[in-house]
């Protein structure tokens, strides 16, 4: 018996991790069936698959239910954008907030929070404390599944540039080889390769709450991992 296609929502469908989020959807994800994305402006891809609905982030609490299976929320923007700390939490905080609480009424079963390494509530940075805010408020949602997704810095070209994200990758690129394993979270890594370890963890969402680092996703296998395998195949 075939499984019924599902459909996937992608909120900030513009940036640079949703975009891949789209597309890897649409290209590379048979078991969906329908892809909606939820914009400010214009998104600058098609396919069969996709529905990109333009709407007013300030008020998602009005909009219908929709019924969605997953929902990808890469929301985000810098200090610099926003103007001041308070239009940051808003899209930063409150926008993932509201769309958890409408994804609820909606009967989605997963929810993806695209986050940051280190994001709690106790850090010195503004920027942290504020994604503890928002992974804090998608848990409260109570989703069956809830993917946090703490991506490092994205080595992407912006319309938007950043200074902070551009020193942040030629740091690395300096000094990425001396550092030890433990620094890995912060490497840099391109936007798909971000999508694709999302995608990974979606593929069959466990219930409950999972932690998401990208760059495991890519790391060689364990060797206990390869042991494991070949007792497997004496055993059978």
């Amino acid at each position: 018996m075939e499984s019924i296609p599902k459909t996937a929502l992608v909120v900030g469908a513009t940036g640079a991790v949703g975009r891949e989020l789209v597309r890897q959807i649409c290209e590379m994800r048979p078991d969906y069936g329908r892809v909606i994305a939820w914009v400010r402006k214009p998104l600058n891809y098609r396919h069969a698959k996709l529905f990109v609905e333009e709407i007013d982030f300030d008020h998602m609490d009005a909009l219908p239910p929709e019924q969605v299976h997953d929902i990808y929320c890469a929301l985000g923007t810098t200090l610099k954008q926003a103007g001041s700390e308070e239009a940051f939490l808003q899209v930063d905080v409150e926008y993932p907030k509201a769309l958890a609480q409408w994804g609820r009424k909606a009967g989605a079963r997963c929810f993806v929070l695209v986050s940051a390494p280190d994001a709690s509530r106790n850090s010195k940075h503004f920027y942290l404390r504020a994604k503890a805010k928002a992974e804090k408020a998608v848990r409260a949602a109570g989703f069956r599944s809830l993917v946090i997704a703490r991506a490092p810095l994205i080595d992407a070209q912006r319309q938007d540039f950043r200074w902070t994200e551009l020193l942040g990758i030629a740091a690395f690129g300096l000094f990425g080889r001396l550092l030890p394993g433990k620094y890995d979270k912060y490497r840099p890594m391109s936007a798909g390769a971000i999508a694709q370890a999302i995608l990974a963890a979606t593929q069959e969402p466990r219930p409950g709450e999972q932690v998401v680092y990208p760059y495991e996703f890519f790391l060689p296998p364990r060797a206990d991992d390869n042991a494991d395998d070949d007792d497997e195949a004496v055993m059978g």
